[in-house]
């Protein structure tokens, strides 16, 4: 998470300082950059809100309560 956040205010500062320049014209690099990083960071919070369901599992976590329910039984 802090590498993502890390990594996240390294590109905004690219973004931010290559906007800044003298050249006035759309860039694709910002436009596909700005693009590329808020759907990372959705995928990112949607992933952490639902962590059965994507790439960040607890499977492990959750079975120890299964067997934990079963020794109660």
């Amino acid at each position: 998470m802090f590498l993502l956040l890390a990594g996240l205010s390294f590109a905004g500062a690219l973004l931010v300082g290559y906007d800044m320049s003298d050249n006035k014209e759309r860039s694709l690099l910002h436009t596909f950059s700005f693009a590329f990083i808020m759907s990372l960071a959705l995928y990112v919070i949607i992933d952490l809100e639902f962590p059965r369901l994507g790439l960040i599992n607890i499977d492990a976590a959750d079975q120890v309560f299964i067997e934990l329910q079963k020794s109660m039984n």
